[in-house]
C-alpha cells in the first residue's frame, strides 16, 4: 500500500463559464487564475505490476474575486489505473 500528501499549486490556462447566451473568460466571470490546497493519495501495486490509485484535492485558496461575491474553493476526487514496467 502507498500513502502520499503535499501541496499543489495550480494556474488557470483557460476558462469558460456560460450563463444562457453569454460565456465569460476567468476575470470575466470573477474568477481568480491562482490555486493553492492540499493532495491526498492513496494506492496499492498488485503483483502483476498494475497500479491502482484514488486521491483527493483540498483547495484552500478562494477562486472567487472580491469577498463579497461569495467563496468557492477547488474540490477533487481522482482514481488511477496504470503499469508499471
Amino acid at each position: 500500500m502507498r500513502l502520499g500528501a503535499g501541496p499543489y499549486a495550480g494556474v488557470g490556462i483557460h476558462a469558460k463559464a456560460t450563463r444562457g447566451n453569454e460565456s465569460d473568460s476567468f476575470s470575466d466571470a470573477g474568477l481568480k487564475t491562482f490555486d493553492a490546497g492540499l493532495n491526498f493519495l492513496a494506492g496499492f501495486k498488485l503483483t502483476n505490476g498494475f497500479l491502482i490509485n484514488g486521491g483527493y484535492g483540498l483547495g484552500l485558496t478562494n477562486i472567487v474575486k472580491g469577498a463579497e461575491d461569495g467563496s468557492a474553493k477547488n474540490r477533487v476526487f481522482s482514481v488511477g489505473v496504470g503499469y508499471r514496467f
